[in-house]
């Protein structure tokens, strides 16, 4: 998901200025934002109450949510094919992404 492209697609098609989009944050607590992507159907949500409030309606599934949170995690990856196989595994895991973080022994 290239973020910064879909801003500018989106602001040529809207006539919106892209640093314009920016610069007017949209709150999404409460709500889910329905997107699609190479034919696959994904939420955007705020946080984990969003995301158990659109499963628990049955909307979808936990696979196809995202949190804010998870956004940041996965948009971190450098690599697109790398972002589309964590992509791949949480949809059909019904799974969620977190950061992750790992120290080798003797260090801090």
């Amino acid at each position: 998901m290239d973020i910064e492209r879909y801003i500018e697609e989106l602001s040529q098609e809207t006539g919106i200025d892209a640093e314009q989009q920016r610069q007017e944050p949209v709150s999404l607590t409460h709500r889910a934002v329905e997107l699609w992507r190479s034919g696959e159907r994904f939420f955007l949500v705020t946080d984990g109450a969003d995301a158990r409030a659109v499963v628990e309606r049955g909307i979808g599934n936990r696979g196809e949510v995202w949190t804010y949170a998870e956004v940041e995690v996965v948009a971190r990856i450098a690599d697109q094919s790398v972002r589309d196989e964590v992509e791949h595994w949480k949809r059909i895991t019904n799974g969620t992404c977190r950061s992750c973080t790992s120290t080798k022994a003797g260090t801090s």
